[in-house]
């Protein structure tokens, strides 16, 4: 599987989505690696507008994403967000003087 980059962008996406009704019908760890293996499932560039512009279609795109991929694939989407989201938070800790 090829894992997209993280981007504020696609991540704003799947924040939205875990917030979304939708979204809410598993954990929010869940939800999140799955609805972020869809978007990086889509094969080009217009699927994946599709998934950002319709909460139901990256619903849909999630659910299937589940289906197909394995435990091992799953874990590594999770990683890539931790590890991501890890490194982001890393950049803005202010230190007690209060700089960056």
């Amino acid at each position: 599987m090829n894992i997209k980059p993280l981007t504020d962008f696609r991540w704003a996406t799947v924040r939205a989505y875990v917030a979304s009704d939708l979204g809410k019908q598993r954990d929010a760890g869940t939800s999140a690696v799955f609805a972020f293996a869809a978007l990086c499932r889509a094969e080009s560039v217009a699927d994946e507008c599709k998934l950002h512009s319709s909460m139901e279609s990256l619903h849909s795109a999630a659910i299937e994403a589940g289906c197909l991929m394995t435990n091992e694939q799953a874990m590594e989407v999770n990683a890539h967000i931790n590890d991501t989201l890890g490194l982001a938070e890393a950049a803005q800790v202010e230190t007690p003087e209060g700089k960056p």
